[in-house]
């Protein structure tokens, strides 16, 4: 049996493997051999054997190392079995979880980073349009600010484009008004002239009639 099982290559992290026969003696083991062949296993890996032909439990061994152990019992009763450390299978995935969760990680930085870069960039051109939105109902000329988002830059153009309608408006109001201002103080002139022609008309006609009155009357 020693010939049959390939040797353990020295100081690497092959697995280990041994044969059991049906008393639960060790009879080869690849590893450590000296140490192990002619020992009964104990009475827990043997009662485990005993209940099922194939099992893959986590065993300790003597000298305290924590393994997986896999076995396979034959139908004369002899099992092989592999003995690994836990380490240089849970290395790998430990390895890989931990990188999982420092992507993980760095993602979550980076997606944070961009939420935040955005939301104050979306926050400002909110701003800006608040600012501007305040400056049109106050009727007040605002700077036009190029915002960093479509939508945002579409209603700055917006609000502009109602400031300038506004603007218009105030300056049709103001010119109508000028008219008008203008119109009445023309009326209230030529109602002004009107009051000094009549009497004057009124004082300059009684001049001339007034003989021609008592003329007629003698007449």
């Amino acid at each position: 049996l020693a010939r049959v099982v390939p040797r353990q290559l020295a100081n690497s992290e092959e697995w280990t493997r041994a044969i059991l026969d049906a008393e639960g003696t060790i009879a080869v083991r690849t590893r450590g051999a000296e140490g192990y062949i002619g020992n009964r296993a104990t009475d827990a890996f043997r009662e485990r054997l005993r209940r099922a032909p194939e099992t893959i439990s986590n065993e300790m061994t003597p000298e305290g190392v924590p393994v997986y152990a896999a076995t396979s019992r034959s139908a004369h009763g002899w099992t092989t079995v592999i003995v690994v450390p836990r380490t240089a299978l849970d290395a790998a995935l430990w390895a890989s979880m931990a990188g999982i969760l420092a992507g993980g990680a760095v993602l979550v930085i980076c997606g944070l980073a961009a939420v935040l870069f955005v939301s104050r960039r979306l926050s400002g051109d909110l701003i800006g349009a608040t600012t501007a939105a305040d400056a049109v109902a106050e009727g007040r000329p605002f700077l036009q600010e190029g915002g960093h988002v479509a939508e945002t830059r579409r209603l700055q153009r917006s609000l502009a484009s109602a400031a300038s309608l506004l603007d218009q408006r105030a300056r049709e109001r103001d010119e109508e008004i000028r008219r008008t201002e203008a119109a009445r103080i023309e009326a209230e002139r030529a109602n002004q002239t009107k009051d000094q022609f009549l009497p004057v008309l009124g004082h300059e006609l009684r001049n001339p009639l007034a003989p021609a009155l008592t003329a007629l009357e003698l007449m």
